[in-house]
């Protein structure tokens, strides 16, 4: 779950939601860890990386509709992302990581 904290600012009267994304990062490398675990490397990246995407994108933003989202949580969702995308293609390189990002969409 999900630990939602409010904050006031004090310079508006507009309250903020921050929200800890670490359970929804958790649950996220639980399972793409399970999917990996399951076909390994038998399989095509293409067919691992359409399984993640469909079944672990899911996991990660779950309850981030209803909640606006800040520049650092945004940034810790790309991270979650790159990191298994260098596991499933095996680049070192955040360019890669660009051009792999650009032609799967």
């Amino acid at each position: 779950m999900q630990d939602v904290f409010f904050r006031h600012k004090s310079h508006t009267t507009i309250n903020t939601i921050l929200i800890v994304i670490a359970a929804n990062k958790a649950a996220f490398y639980r399972a793409f860890n399970g999917i990996f675990g399951k076909i390994g490397r038998n399989t095509s990246e293409e067919v691992q990386f359409e399984l993640i995407t469909t079944k672990g994108l899911s996991v990660l933003y779950y309850g981030t509709e209803a909640c606006p989202t800040n520049s650092s949580s945004k940034h810790s969702f790309k991270f979650t992302i790159n990191r298994v995308l260098f596991k499933i293609f095996g680049v070192l390189s955040k360019d890669s990581i660009s051009d792999i990002c650009y032609y799967f969409g």
